[in-house]
């Protein structure tokens, strides 16, 4: 073969390979990837057949690098048993026990089981003091006032649970049975709640069990509930830790008919230690109270406590978080130290050696 041939034949392959890397460079991707990571599911407490597939997993902003939300403080008490003090009380082979538990009636007017000094102590929103009412016991734990004014009190520790019952003025109406279906002892009981005249109390967590009614008559609501009743009556609500380690929570919506509405996994920066709240608002918009913290590995002490609120709208939906100081100052038993207020309001009861501070906040 001639060398110009030979030549001109080297050129045209050459070129040939050149067009077809160039083709084939249109169609591969510029670097080899795998398949697409699958979003975690977390575990649900409790599936049906009608659930829906779960919300997107909100990621919530723990106590790292974030400072506490600025607030007002609203209530200053010292320890003793004046009237503008609060009891607090404690043994040698216990924590100190201080008010256990607040409630903000439709008003806006707070009330502090002040069972030490067996009483509730009302203050008005500016914090200032509207009376006391006396109460029968004193190893009551948590308080609500309904949509009549009526107070109930909850005595889950008494060798016979009960519920206290008193009218708008504090005169008693009776006492209901706190054991009821499923619930054997008080120490299963974690709540107290009302739905129109039924009250109910709940049992570890979970479902909602009813005692009785609110007049001490008995009442045609439903004997159990999915879940607490939020303000505006539309929803059933639950919370639980699904996996501390990874900050893992849900929260989970019934309707009325008992059908899951929806199912809203939450992840925090931080360990998850205690659920302080789960409440809501006259808007319907959903309120968890999370203490976070961790253990420090060389000395077991709790290190980087916090608390965190995370707030949902009636869809499932994060709307706000909100990171406050610890509850505690010292190990100060209290049953219920943060609740919602009809406006949205969020009251922060926080305990120290000197007495109780309650603390209002805004999302």
């Amino acid at each position: 073969m001639r060398p110009r041939t030979v030549l001109l034949c080297a050129v045209l392959l050459l070129v040939s390979g050149l067009v077809y890397l160039l083709l084939r460079s249109g169609d591969e991707p510029e670097e080899l990837q795998g398949p697409d990571p699958v979003p975690e599911r977390s575990e649900r407490p409790r599936p049906t057949a009608a659930t829906p597939p779960p919300s997107p997993e909100e990621q919530v902003t723990g106590s790292e690098g974030k400072a506490p939300g600025a607030g007002r403080v609203v209530l200053e008490a010292g320890w003793g048993s004046g009237a503008d003090q609060l009891g607090r009380t404690g043994g040698r082979e216990s924590n100190p026990e201080g008010p256990m538990s607040l409630t903000v009636d439709g008003q806006g007017n707070l009330l502090l089981l002040d069972q030490v000094n067996r009483r509730i102590q009302r203050f008005g929103a500016d914090g200032s003091a509207l009376g006391g009412m006396a109460l029968k016991t004193a190893t009551a734990q948590d308080l609500l006032v309904d949509e009549k004014g009526r107070t109930m009190v909850l005595d889950r520790l008494n060798k016979e649970p009960g519920v206290d019952l008193y009218d708008h003025d504090g005169r008693p109406l009776g006492r209901l049975p706190a054991l009821a279906g499923d619930i054997k002892q008080g120490g299963a009981i974690t709540g107290l709640f009302a739905d129109g005249d039924s009250v109910y109390v709940e049992d570890q967590n979970d479902d909602l069990v009813k005692v009785g009614g609110a007049g001490g008559k008995a009442t045609t609501g439903p004997q159990t509930l999915p879940g607490r009743p939020t303000r505006d009556g539309k929803l059933l609500i639950k919370a639980g830790i699904i996996d501390r380690a990874s900050g893992k929570l849900y929260v989970q919506a019934h309707g009325r008919d008992r059908t899951l509405a929806w199912e809203t996994p939450v992840t925090l920066t931080a360990p998850p230690l205690h659920i302080l709240m789960l409440d809501s608002d006259n808007a319907g918009q959903i309120y968890l109270g999370v203490e976070v913290g961790r253990e420090d590995p060389v000395t077991f002490a709790m290190v980087d406590l916090a608390t965190v609120v995370v707030r949902l709208g009636s869809d499932g939906k994060l709307t706000g978080t909100l990171t406050l100081p610890p509850t505690t100052e010292d190990p100060t038993e209290s049953f219920r130290p943060l609740v919602v207020g009809p406006n949205g309001t969020i009251y922060h009861m926080v305990m120290g050696p000197g007495g109780v501070r309650v603390t209002a906040y805004r999302l």
